[in-house]
C-alpha cells in the first residue's frame, strides 16, 4: 500500500466520513490537549481495523517522532504492543494468532474456542465489576468463588454486590475449572491471571492443547468476529 501522509488541525476534523478519517478522529480524541496531528502509512485490515503512525503537537510541546496506533471496535490504542500490531495489523490475523499463541481458528473456529471466549469474557466482566465495588481482585484462595458469595472479611465489608457477580462459575470445554491467580500486589489494578490449559491440561501446546488466557482474549474475540462476517 502506498504510504499516506496527512497533516491537519483539529478544526479540519469535522465532516470526515471515510474509515481512515474516522480512525484519525478516534486517535486524536484519545490524545490529550492535541492542537495538530500528523499521520502516515495508514492501512485497513480485516475486521474494520486501521493501523498506522501518528505524531502529535500538543499545547505543552511537540511529541517527538512517529508512534504506532491501532483503531478497532471504534477504540484507539495509542500504545499498542508489538504482539497487538502483529495480530491486528496483518492481512491474515488468524495465521498470525496461531504463530504467536498456537490458538488455531482455521478453517473455522471450533465450539470449544467459542465457549472459551464467552467464558473468559463473562469472568473478565465479573472480575472488573468486583474490583470496582471492592477495590481489589479476589484473592487466589478462594479465587473465583468470591464472585458468587462474599468470603471472609467481605461478609462484613458491605461492599459486595447483592446477589454476587455470577450465578455460577463456568468450566472450560473439558469440564475443568478455569485457573485463577490474583495480581502479585494486593489492590493492584493489574489484571489477574485467568486461563485454561487446553485439552491436555498442560502448560503450552497448540491447537486444542493451546493455553488461552485473558492476555489472548482480545485476539480470540477478534478472529471469532471475522468468522461471522
Amino acid at each position: 500500500m502506498k504510504p499516506l501522509l496527512l497533516v491537519f488541525t483539529l478544526a479540519g476534523l469535522a465532516g470526515c466520513t471515510s474509515s481512515m478519517q474516522r480512525a484519525e478522529q478516534t486517535v486524536t480524541a484519545a490524545l490529550p490537549a492535541v492542537e495538530t496531528i500528523e499521520f502516515r502509512e495508514l492501512a485497513a485490515y480485516p475486521g474494520n481495523v486501521v493501523c498506522g503512525d501518528y505524531r502529535s503537537i500538543q499545547r505543552y510541546g511537540d511529541s517527538p517522532g512517529f508512534k504506532p496506533f491501532i483503531v478497532r471496535a471504534e477504540q484507539a490504542d495509542v500504545l499498542p504492543s508489538a504482539e497487538d500490531r502483529r495480530v491486528f495489523c496483518d492481512a491474515d490475523p488468524i495465521a498470525r494468532l496461531y504463530e504467536l499463541t498456537g490458538i488455531q481458528a482455521s478453517p473455522a473456529p471450533t465450539a470449544q474456542l467459542r465457549k472459551i471466549a464467552d467464558d473468559l469474557t463473562r469472568l473478565q466482566t465479573a472480575l472488573l465489576d468486583y474490583y470496582r465495588d471492592v477495590a481489589t481482585y479476589p484473592q487466589t484462595d478462594p479465587g473465583l468463588e468470591s464472585l458468587i458469595r462474599p468470603v471472609g472479611s467481605m461478609r462484613r465489608a458491605g461492599r459486595f454486590r447483592e446477589g454476587g457477580y455470577l450465578q455460577s462459575l463456568p468450566q472450560d470445554p473439558w469440564q475443568r475449572a478455569y485457573q485463577y491467580a490474583a495480581p502479585e500486589f494486593a489492590g493492584s489494578h493489574q489484571p489477574p491471571s485467568l486461563l485454561t490449559l487446553g485439552a491436555d491440561a498442560t502448560p503450552g501446546g497448540t491447537d486444542e492443547n493451546a493455553d488461552i488466557s485473558l492476555n489472548e482474549l482480545h485476539y480470540l474475540q477478534h478472529v471469532l468476529s471475522l468468522s461471522t462476517r
